[in-house]
């Protein structure tokens, strides 16, 4: 665990998520425009197995902002502002649909729980977990409730209840990967301090100038979030081969199994920032709702 390894900055991991959870929704589109016997079908399938790294690398890239952000109650707002602008815009086509435009029923389909949401109560809960005060550390139960609400009624949909109150709470609002995300969240979170007491065990002090010792701790962090993160998908893919519909996302195929290759990049990780251009960080920002909005023209021209 001599660091050399660690060649992804934080600038590449969020290439990486990016890039593949666009790979998810093109994948979404495909499945959901052509039969389950072409091959575009099975193409969009592979592509969906591939946007199942995304949301592990999504979740640990959250969780390395509040821990390093000078300001994480400004971070937090900022995810909240864009989850706020996606789910007006997921309302406006939901009343649309409802009021009988064409259009936007040609796409309600392929409008499905936000994993914004998703983000922002994982970013809210670990906000408020991290502070010193016992009534404000409280106020993480919120978030975490709408995440345990939100795979409940995920679940019971899976099971076939969609009637009455179900129609009155859209997949679009509630959380697309609701508890899963949560434990990937305290997984990544909790495995920084329990590092830090390893790693000052072991006498790789924090505070050293030797790049050996600081690449050593970042190793054994990464470690550790990378067992969290086996250990999470590891029983929701045990969950989903017991009852497929119990499986947060994909239950069918099972594929959130293949949310194991992230594991592969956490590896990587070198703890570093890396090219931080402020285009690139508005880039970041409306890179979900934008990729979207290209890939469902495309798929409406052609």
């Amino acid at each position: 665990m001599n660091g050399k390894h660690l060649i992804l900055s934080n600038f590449w991991i969020k290439i990486i998520a990016m890039v593949t959870m666009a790979f998810d929704h093109v994948g979404v589109f495909l499945t959901g425009f052509y039969a389950s016997t072409t091959t575009a079908f099975a193409v969009g399938t592979i592509f969906r197995y591939v946007g199942r790294i995304a949301f592990p690398l999504f979740v640990f890239l959250l969780v390395e902002g509040i821990v390093k952000s000078k300001n994480p109650r400004k971070y937090v707002l900022r995810i909240a502002y864009m989850w706020l602008g996606i789910t007006v815009a997921e309302s406006i086509l939901f009343a649309m649909v409802r009021a009988g435009v064409s259009f936007a029923d040609s796409i309600t389909p392929f409008v499905t729980a936000n994993a914004f949401t998703d983000l922002v109560c994982i970013a809210s809960a670990l906000y408020f977990l991290t502070k010193e005060t016992g009534n404000r550390r409280a106020l993480a139960i919120l978030p975490i409730a709408g995440l345990a609400l939100s795979s409940a009624f995920n679940i019971a949909g899976h099971y076939g209840y969609v009637d009455g109150v179900f129609a009155y709470y859209p997949a679009f609002l509630r959380a697309d990967y609701g508890i899963y995300g949560l434990l990937l969240g305290l997984g990544y979170y909790y495995a920084k301090p329990l590092a830090a007491k390893l790693a000052d065990k072991a006498f790789l002090y924090a505070e050293s100038e030797d790049e050996e010792i600081l690449r050593k701790r970042q190793s054994l962090e990464n470690v550790l979030s990378a067992s969290a993160a086996v250990l999470v998908i590891g029983i929701f893919a045990i969950v989903a081969l017991i009852d497929a519909r119990l499986s947060p996302t994909l239950a069918y195929i099972n594929g959130q199994t293949f949310a194991l290759i992230a594991v592969f990049f956490l590896f990587l990780y070198s703890g570093r920032r890396g090219y931080d251009a402020k285009w690139f960080r508005y880039v970041t920002y409306f890179f979900y709702p934008v990729h979207i909005i290209i890939i469902g023209l495309i798929f409406l021209l052609i």
